[in-house]
């Protein structure tokens, strides 16, 4: 509005938010990142979140996973009942990123303190999704399906890989967690399939293009912007490359 308050239609955010700010809190504990706050405040606010994602999930959870979009005014609940696989993936993927940057901080003993807090927070968090991960896997493809009507439990009409969406590395620390925990197919991560847009030149012949899965640019870009995939070592670059 004019006078700079928020309309109420406006107040929401998204799982993918949640995690990316997650992952910058979790940067400014380790020492990446100067934003003006204490590493007791960034900690007390991580630890806050968790709770909220708890509450949320054990409310409004589908098998574990969450709403893609959540409802912030006049209460928190489910902007709509679509459970999306990308979003819930990108959360889950900066949780534990953000989990490594807090194990790889020199705390104090207090600091140490609330960092187990959060850490067991995040395992809880993450084991509670298992059963949603699995219901996922479309049997007939060996692929993630693209999400679920939480309400119906009617899947999205598609299936998602690594190639060409916005995920990809974040999905591979996510997989990682699951590896032993979960029974999930390898064919999730090792089943690539292509999504091609075609143009038609001026003799009438249609040229294949090789694209992303929705056609945007945010997809291959988002991947770099969140996560630097190079500096994941040789075993991540092995695994993007099916080796």
């Amino acid at each position: 509005e004019a006078d700079g308050s928020v309309k109420e239609s406006f107040k929401f955010t998204q799982l993918t938010l949640i995690g990316f700010h997650l992952n910058i809190l979790g940067r400014v504990v380790n020492g990446q990142l100067n934003n003006g706050m204490t590493k007791d405040v960034a900690l007390n606010e991580i630890n806050f979140i968790m709770d909220q994602l708890l509450a949320f999930q054990r409310d409004f959870g589908w098998n574990g996973l969450l709403p893609s979009f959540i409802d912030l005014s006049p209460r928190v609940a489910p902007l709509s009942p679509n459970v999306g696989f990308v979003d819930n993936v990108n959360l889950d993927g900066h949780l534990m990123i953000m989990g490594g940057a807090l194990k790889n901080t020199s705390l104090s003993a207090p600091e140490q303190e609330i960092e187990n807090v959060i850490l067991n927070k995040v395992e809880t968090y993450l084991n509670n999704q298992i059963p949603g991960w699995e219901a996922l896997v479309n049997p007939s493809t060996g692929l993630f399906r693209g999400g679920v009507d939480g309400n119906t439990g009617d899947f999205f009409d598609f299936d998602i890989n690594r190639f060409g969406f916005e995920s990809r590395a974040v999905m591979a620390t996510l997989l990682a967690y699951l590896k032993g925990r979960a029974d999930i197919p390898d064919s999730v991560w090792t089943g690539l399939r292509g999504f091609f847009r075609f143009y038609t030149d001026r003799n009438g012949e249609r040229i294949p293009e090789l694209g992303t899965f929705n056609g945007s640019a945010f997809q291959d870009s988002w991947n770099g912007l969140s996560l630097d995939e190079g500096e994941l070592g040789d075993v991540y670059e092995n695994a993007a490359n099916n080796a």
